[in-house]
C-alpha cells in the first residue's frame, strides 16, 4: 500500500484487477477482485465511484455461469446509486451495462437502458457505452424478428466501439453481428468474418477475454461445419499459459467434434468422461458433450449408451431451465438414431415390447424436436437453416424406425445442408443411398450418393463414414465410382504438436522451436508433454523414435 500511487486507490486497483483477469481467461477470479472491490467502497461518499465497482461486478458475474441473477442485482445496485444524478461517463456505461444484463429477462427494460445509455453516452462522450448499448439494441431487435435493423444497430456498435477503443465492447458486436451470418446459412462468410475477428481479438490483447473466448468457440464451429477440420483443431489448441478450468473445458469441448469425426474415438471417450465433470461450468460444454458423445457411441455401434448421453443431457437442460431450442432440435435427432438402431435390435431378437419402447421414445424425442422448432434462435426470432436441417435431419432419422427410411425425406436432408455443412450433408447422403438402394431402381442414384459422400469423407479423414460407406458399398454389391479410402492413419496430434515434434526431430531446442513458430519456450514444453502423452514416451528423443516407428513421421531428406 506505501508504494500505491496517491491517486490510486484500493477500490480502483481491485477493479483493475478484475478486468484484466478477465481479459486473460480467468473469470472466477475476476469476480473475486470485483467482490473485493464491492467490499472497499464507500457509496455514501462517493456514489459514482461506488457505481463504478458493481458495474465492474456485474460484468465480472455476466461472464460467469449460473452468476446472471447476481449480476443483475449488481447492476440494480449501481442503477440505484446514479439514477437521480446528471448524466456523467459512469451513468452511461452503468444504463449500457443495465440494459445488457437485462437483455433475457426485462427487454423493455434493457430497451429503455439502451436508448438512455446512447443519450448519456452521447452527451458526455463516452463512446464506448453508446456502442455497447447500440450492441444491446441490435440483440433486442432481434428478438422480435426485425433482423435488418439488428445487424444495422451492431454494424454501428463494431465501428463506434473501434473509434473509443472500447475493444471488448467492439469483440461483444463482432460476436453477435457474426452470429447472423451463420445462422442464415452464409457459413463461407461466416468463416472469414470470424477469423477476421479472432485477429482483432489477438491484436488488442483479448484473445482469452469473456468474448475472445466466445469467437474463438464459434471460429472453431464454423471451421468445422465448411469442413477445415484442420483449421477446427487448431482454434481448439490451449494457451501455453494458465487460464481457467472453464475455458480450457470449452476449447475441449469444441475439439471433440473433429476427435469422433475422424475416428479418434478412445480419445473422444476419455476426453468427454473428463468434461463431464465440468458441465456446471457452461451449457455448452453440456450441449457440445452431448452432441459428440451420442455421435461416438452410434459410430461405436452401443445405442443404449448413446440414446443415455442424450438423456442426460436433455434432463440437464431441463433441471437447469434452458431453452437451447437449435441444441435440442440436434439432439433429438441423435437420438432418434439411437432409437432406430435399438428398435432395428429388437426386431432381430424378436423382442417387440423393446421395438415399441423405442419407437415410442423416437416419437417423444421428434415431437421434443418439434416443439423447439416453434421458436426462433435467441437473436434472429427465426429457426434458420442449420435447426430447419437438423429438423428434417430427425424426421428423416424417424423413417427408418420400421425400415430403411423414406429416399424423399433423405433427400430433403441433403438439401437442407447444402448451406454449407460439408459432413452432415455427407452423412445425409450416405443414409439418402440406404434408402434409394430400398427401391427397385435406385442403384445408380445410391452409388452417386455415395461416391459424393465418399469424396467428403476422404478428405476430411472422416474414418467412421469412409467405413461405413465402403460397408454398404460392399454389401449392396454396389460399384461406386471413385470409392477411396481415406488417409491409413489418423494423425493423432494437432497441427501445432505436428509441427513441434518435426522441429524437435531436426534437433532444435525447445527455445529454438519457439523462435521458428512464434511461441514461448514454456508453451513449447506444454505441446512437447502432450506429444509424450499421447505416444506413451518420457523423453523427448524416445518420442521422436516412437512416432518414426509408428510411421507418424516421414524421415527428412
Amino acid at each position: 500500500a506505501d508504494e500505491r500511487p496517491s491517486k490510486i486507490s484500493e477500490d480502483d486497483l481491485l477493479r483493475k484487477a478484475s478486468y484484466l483477469a478477465g481479459a486473460s481467461g480467468e473469470p472466477e477470479r475476476s469476480v473475486a477482485f470485483a467482490r473485493s472491490a464491492v467490499s472497499q467502497v464507500d457509496a455514501v461518499q462517493d456514489p459514482e465511484q461506488a457505481a463504478e465497482t458493481y458495474r465492474r461486478l456485474a460484468i465480472a458475474l455476466h461472464a460467469v455461469e449460473g452468476r446472471h441473477l447476481e449480476a443483475v442485482d449488481a447492476i440494480e445496485h449501481a442503477w440505484r446509486l446514479v439514477t437521480d444524478r446528471p448524466p456523467t461517463r459512469t451513468r452511461a456505461w452503468v444504463l449500457a451495462v443495465r440494459a445488457s444484463t437485462l437483455r433475457r429477462v426485462d427487454p423493455d427494460g434493457a430497451r429503455w437502458s439502451a436508448e438512455h445509455a446512447i443519450e448519456d453516452g452521447r452527451a458526455t462522450g463516452s463512446g464506448g457505452a453508446e456502442a455497447d448499448a447500440l450492441a444491446t439494441l441490435g440483440l433486442l431487435d432481434g428478438y422480435t424478428g426485425d433482423v435488418e435493423t439488428a445487424k444495422q444497430h451492431l454494424t454501428a456498435a463494431v465501428r463506434r466501439a473501434a473509434a473509443a477503443e472500447a475493444y471488448s465492447t467492439e469483440l461483444r458486436a463482432r460476436y453477435f453481428l457474426g452470429m447472423h451470418n451463420l445462422d442464415e446459412g452464409r457459413l463461407d462468410e461466416a468463416v472469414r468474418y470470424y477469423d477476421e475477428s479472432v485477429e482483432r481479438a489477438r491484436a488488442t490483447g483479448l484473445t482469452w477475454s469473456s468474448y475472445g473466448l466466445e469467437l474463438r468457440i464459434v471460429q472453431m464451429i464454423s471451421k468445422y461445419a465448411s469442413g477445415d477440420w484442420d483449421g477446427a483443431q487448431a482454434a481448439a489448441e490451449p494457451p501455453g499459459r494458465q487460464v481457467s478450468d472453464t475455458v480450457l473445458a470449452r476449447l475441449t469441448a469444441g475439439g471433440s467434434f473433429v476427435m469422433v469425426g475422424r475416428g479418434r474415438l478412445d480419445e473422444a471417450e476419455r476426453t468427454l468422461k473428463e468434461l463431464r465433470g465440468h458441465w456446471h461450468r457452461d451449457m455448452e460444454i453440456v450441449m457440445y458433450s452431448g452432441y459428440c458423445g451420442a455421435a461416438l457411441y452410434v459410430w461405436r455401434n452401443d445405442p443404449d449408451r448413446a440414446a443415455g448421453v442424450v438423456n442426460d443431457v436433455l434432463g440437464w437442460l431441463a433441471k437447469a431451465g434452458v431453452d437451447w431450442h437449435l441444441g435440442v432440435i440436434r439432439l433429438a435427432a441423435w437420438g432418434i438414431t439411437a432409437q432406430v438402431m435399438l428398435a432395428h435390435r429388437a426386431r432381430l431378437d424378436r423382442d417387440p415390447a423393446a421395438e415399441r419402447a423405442a419407437i415410442a421414445e423416437a416419437d417423444r424425442l421428434l415431437g421434443l424436436a418439434e416443439q423447439h422448432a416453434e421458436h426462433g434462435l435467441p437473436w434472429t426470432a427465426s429457426l434458420g437453416p442449420e435447426a430447419r436441417a437438423w429438423l428434417i435431419t430427425a424426421k428423416a432419422e424417424h423413417t427408418r424406425l420400421t425400415g430403411p427410411g423414406d429416399a424423399d425425406v433423405w433427400q430433403a436432408a441433403v438439401d437442407a445442408f447444402s448451406y454449407g455443412d460439408v459432413y452432415l450433408q455427407a452423412l445425409s447422403r450416405f443414409h439418402h443411398a440406404e434408402a434409394l438402394l430400398a427401391a427397385s431402381d435406385g442403384r445408380e442414384d445410391a452409388a452417386s450418393e455415395l461416391a459424393a459422400a465418399n469424396q467428403v469423407a476422404a478428405r476430411l479423414g472422416a474414418v467412421p463414414l469412409a467405413a461405413a460407406i465402403a460397408d454398404l458399398a460392399r454389401r449392396s454389391r454396389l460399384t461406386v465410382p471413385g470409392l477411396i479410402a481415406p488417409r491409413d492413419h489418423v494423425d493423432p496430434f494437432t497441427p501445432r504438436e505436428r509441427a513441434v515434434l518435426t522441429l524437435v526431430a531436426a534437433g532444435l531446442t525447445n527455445r529454438q522451436v519457439g523462435e521458428e513458430l512464434y511461441i514461448s519456450e514454456k508453451t513449447v514444453s506444454v505441446h512437447l508433454s502432450r506429444i509424450m502423452a499421447k505416444l506413451g514416451a518420457s523423453r523427448r528423443t524416445e518420442a521422436v523414435a516412437t512416432a518414426y516407428e509408428r510411421g507418424l513421421l516421414e524421415p527428412s531428406g
